[in-house]
């Protein structure tokens, strides 16, 4: 079978030949000893060169873009991917450029944000900020002056962006695609929107099945085009569990996450929700009651295991079991143990493994390649 027979397999319910290999993203610093050169793959080194190369110019950026495209495009093939889904990516521009490794956005006599890349860790963000912090009443009246001046968002002239269908195509029909659509437009990390979610639980219900609307069009257009899973959603947990009640999640969020769900199951397509953390306490409601039909970065350290997944929801898909702090922590033997687990527990259905986040800086790529030879036993 290839890549893509293995995953539509998947999709129909059935078993294939072996299970399909799944990744989310790759750090570059991985991805360039896999490859043996320097390359632009993943993580926040990715998203670092990418913002520099648009502080440098139309012709920068697009000589990134397609060096982008051909490193992860040669990745997924190193690695021998079944599925892939396009890479997130950040394109802030920058308005000044203060050293080798720090970028300016906004202007220095007004509000602005200093972020830094640190070459030793390989990591990239915001080191300082003069941005005022809305207030939620603010925020508030934000959501209900753009929900009034536009009542009903409008699609995309295309349903799948032009980068993501050009590394489609690049891999060609034997890897199964993953669009991404269904997301939430809503910050849970931000305390300015959860305040607000204390304080008007109705004002943000409304809010996201406004966004929850637009995202069934997209879902409509894309599965017309052939597009069979939908990747979506939002992080909401931590390793204790959701950062929200099961109560306010039943009634401000399932809603929509329901009326997605309801559309994929419509179309014939799947929708995939995709969160870190501990989503026991609000389990059977997503992909219980709301119908959600594939779970995402499943978190095998916060007790999200395939075994106990697919026993509590047996029709629920499981993407990715395999924790990024095993990968960079673990031994090649606990990682080829816990690999064997996964598959014993998945039956040999229901379950595209793969790591559950993304393969970090400092993974010993001998580690990467135990969990494939493992999966292709």
């Amino acid at each position: 079978m290839t890549g893509r027979q293995r995953f539509e397999a998947i999709i129909d319910g059935k078993k294939p030949d072996r299970l399909p290999v799944y990744f989310t993203a790759v750090a570059c610093s991985v991805a360039s000893e896999i490859l043996g050169r320097d390359v632009s793959t993943g993580a926040d080194s990715l998203h670092f060169k990418e913002e520099l190369s648009i502080f440098l110019g139309e012709k920068a950026h697009a000589e990134f873009e397609e060096k982008h495209l051909e490193d992860v495009t040669d990745l997924w093939r190193a690695l021998g991917a079944d599925v892939v889904r396009e890479v997130w990516r950040s394109k802030m521009k920058p308005s000044k450029r203060l050293d080798e490794n720090t970028l300016v956005f906004g202007e220095e006599d007004g509000e602005y944000t200093v972020k830094r890349f640190f070459p030793e860790t390989q990591t990239y963000g915001q080191l300082y900020s003069t941005v005022r912090q809305q207030e939620p009443e603010e925020l508030a009246a934000q959501l209900r002056e753009e929900m009034e001046a536009v009542p009903e968002l409008p699609c995309s002239a295309d349903p799948v962006p032009l980068s993501a269908k050009k590394l489609f195509a690049a891999m060609g029909n034997e890897c199964g695609h993953m669009a991404m659509a269904g997301n939430l437009n809503f910050t849970f990390y931000d305390p300015v929107w959860l305040q607000l979610l204390a304080l008007e639980p109705e004002l943000i219900q409304k809010w996201l099945m406004r966004g929850a609307a637009r995202e069934c069009k997209q879902i409509k257009k894309a599965a017309a085009q052939g597009y069979r899973w939908f990747s979506g959603g939002g992080d909401l947990a931590g390793g204790n569990g959701p950062m929200i009640s099961p109560q306010t999640f039943r009634e401000v969020f399932m809603p929509a996450i329901k009326l997605i769900a309801d559309t994929c199951a419509q179309e014939g397509v799947v929708y995939c929700y995709r969160s870190d953390g501990n989503l026991w306490p609000i389990f059977d409601d997503m992909f219980g009651t709301a119908g959600v039909q594939a779970y995402g970065e499943a978190d095998r350290e916060a007790g999200m295991t395939v075994g106990e997944v697919l026993r509590r929801s047996p029709g629920t898909i499981v993407l990715g079991n395999t924790s990024s702090a095993l990968l960079v922590k673990g031994t090649e033997k606990q990682v080829r143990e816990d690999t064997r687990r996964q598959l014993e527990e998945s039956g040999g259905g229901n379950f595209i493994p793969g790591p559950s986040n993304a393969v970090v800086h400092g993974t010993p790529v001998r580690n990467v390649f135990a969990m494939l030879e493992e999966l292709r036993r």
